[in-house]
């Protein structure tokens, strides 16, 4: 009742509008009460305004429409994600001038792998074919890391060839096209470099001895150094490390006969030694003689008993 004894227009009634903030629960993380003040208040744009990234699409009825109740189903309101905070920051923190500066770093740092690689490619001209190529040999030209990179992506584009691991080679060029180098110059010249010996296999050696018509198909030679693989285009060349006697007398004609009558075995080395004691000159077959103390046992033995028998 109102003071003129009038009554009072009827109240109007308090509808349950979702709010805006509990829609958006990574906001606040507390929705507020039922037909509290927070929730008419942001519901009608009032109180607490509306975020940025809640966009509504079906605004509320006044409430001061005469006689009526608000005509507000459950408001849907879209919501769209928070911008990522990097993306943010670096919005905020960007300027022209620091772009500018990127650029110039990026264009700055192009123009010196390019240079890097020129000077790579111009190195490797004045080597003889088969010669490696490697990181250690070029630290004159840059730092590792930056001719490690260089050295990979010629090889990426056909300008060298990856022999190995951290080995590189430098492909032939011909009137028949490009080749890979002999397998022969490039075992010889890896040798040279690594300060390694590098020999033919006991089956090569027996067969350029004549004691064997056999001929190899895969590329193996023996090495004092680790085992690995050498890849030539489409040729794998295999070395294998070998035992210190078997490389005593390198590559010249005795350290062949050794290779072989060690591939042999003692079946037949007996026989192999008679053969080679009249096809070898007898310079030759004495140093074999000679190394005698350096073969192992029963090669050894083989040897004095063909020789002084």
């Amino acid at each position: 009742m109102t003071g003129a004894g009038r009554p009072s227009p009827d109240p109007q009634p308090v509808t349950e509008i979702r709010s805006t903030l509990s829609l958006y629960w990574g906001c606040c993380g507390v929705s507020p009460q039922k037909g509290s003040a927070e929730t008419l208040g942001s519901a009608a744009g009032e109180g607490f305004p509306l975020p940025d990234h809640i966009i509504p699409n079906q605004r509320v009825i006044d409430s001061q429409m005469a006689g009526s109740e608000l005509a507000a189903s459950s408001a849907t309101r879209s919501l769209r994600p928070f911008p990522c905070r990097n993306t943010l920051i670096q919005d905020c923190r960007s300027s022209p001038v620091e772009n500018c500066q990127n650029i110039a770093y990026i264009s700055d740092r192009r123009m010196a792998v390019q240079r890097l690689t020129e000077q790579i490619l111009a190195h490797t001209k004045g080597l003889p074919e088969g010669a490696p190529i490697a990181a250690k040999s070029l630290l004159h030209l840059g730092n590792r890391a930056a001719v490690d990179q260089a050295l990979s992506r010629l090889a990426e584009r056909g300008r060298l060839m990856r022999a190995g691991r951290g080995v590189y080679l430098c492909p032939v060029s011909s009137r028949f096209g490009v080749r890979a180098p002999s397998v022969e110059k490039a075992v010889e010249a890896l040798a040279s470099q690594r300060g390694e010996v590098i020999v033919s296999n006991g089956a090569a050696a027996a067969n350029a001895l004549g004691l064997t018509t056999q001929v190899p198909v895969r590329s193996v030679y023996l090495t004092s150094g680790r085992s690995r693989t050498m890849n030539l285009g489409q040729q794998v060349v295999e070395l294998r490390h070998a035992p210190r006697w078997q490389l005593a007398l390198a590559d010249r004609p005795a350290g062949q006969a050794v290779r072989a009558l060690a591939w042999l075995g003692p079946e037949k080395a007996e026989a192999a030694l008679k053969t080679l004691k009249r096809k070898l000159p007898s310079s030759t077959f004495g140093e074999l003689v000679a190394a005698a103390p350096q073969l192992p046992s029963w090669l050894a033995r083989t040897v004095g008993k063909v020789a002084h028998g």
